[in-house]
């Protein structure tokens, strides 16, 4: 990078006419390029379940695009969506052992997932009835409870050992359901221990960031499709919520440009450099002689 950057300034100088100033303008230009050519792209890695995939809304709705998009203003970002719909914690443990995983994570500047809610909607969807009834105690909330944080503290260790660098933006678990469920305030209470447990969890993490108040966002009627007409009980957020969970995200993360690493140039490299050096320097001597 640095050569590269040191050819273009020879090559800049050899044109330069009998000014100063054009001079000292083609030096701030060859330190822009030498800048350009040090700051990376930002990589962006989305991961989980449909959520993060961005079912039911368009690319540009997505809540990993907005996040792109967003970073995309400030340099160039590469953005890979590598989520997958009714994904549980049990299966992104699986998915986290695979190869082409792991290689986009090592990569990634920032990681942004969402996972844990088809823990749950499993069991609903299966066993519906019993939630419908109102109960003392629902004994299955607590055992998924536990089995999720169980993967999830799994899931975190798999990624800070993939990646000790990367940020990690986690999308909160909500309840989709609550406005239908307000009858059962036991059921209620249960699942929000549960929201809690989650968050406490990931916010004990490093490099992990998570917005509590975000859950009761996308419980928010106007942030999902539960009460859509053509998608009645479809509990994935819309657009709208698409757009408040990357604001959340991205007001949480602390974004700022990424640096390649600058490496020791090799002996031939140095040699060329210290090469190039001389002869600006000795182009620079002639035109002052000459000026003077």
């Amino acid at each position: 990078m640095i050569v590269v950057g040191m050819i273009r300034c020879k090559y800049s100088i050899l044109w330069v006419g009998d000014r100063m100033k054009k001079l000292f303008l083609i030096s701030i230009l060859c330190l822009g390029l030498f800048v350009a050519d040090h700051v990376k792209a930002y990589n962006v890695v989305g991961i989980g379940d449909s959520i993060t995939t961005g079912y039911g809304v368009k690319e540009e709705e997505k809540y990993l695009s907005i996040f792109c998009k967003q970073l995309e203003e400030q340099q160039p970002t590469t953005c890979h969506n590598m989520a997958i719909d009714g994904l549980t914690s049990t299966q992104l443990i699986e998915k986290l052992s695979d190869s082409s995983f792991q290689t986009e994570l090592k990569k990634a500047d920032y990681i942004l997932m969402s996972i844990g809610g088809n823990d749950y909607l499993q069991e609903f969807t299966n066993n519906l009835p019993t939630y419908l009834i109102k109960q003392d105690h629902y004994p299955n909330i607590a055992t998924i409870q536990t089995v999720l944080l169980a993967n999830m503290k799994q899931i975190y260790e798999q990624l800070h050992m993939l990646n000790t660098t990367a940020k990690i933006g986690v999308v909160p678990l909500y309840n989709p359901y609550s406005r239908h469920l307000e009858h059962n305030a036991v059921l209620i209470q249960e699942y929000n221990q549960v929201k809690d447990a989650y968050v406490a969890l990931a916010t004990a993490q490093k490099q992990v960031v998570i917005s509590p108040d975000l859950s009761s966002v996308l419980e928010d009627k106007a942030y999902s499709n539960v009460d859509t007409q053509d998608r009645a009980l479809d509990p994935h957020p819309n657009a709208l919520g698409h757009n408040m969970i990357a604001k959340q995200l991205i007001a949480a993360m602390d974004v700022r440009p990424v640096m390649n690493e600058v490496k020791k140039p090799k002996p031939q490299e140095q040699l060329l450099y210290i090469g190039i050096s001389l002869g600006v320097l000795i182009i620079g001597l002639i035109w002052w002689k000459k000026r003077t």
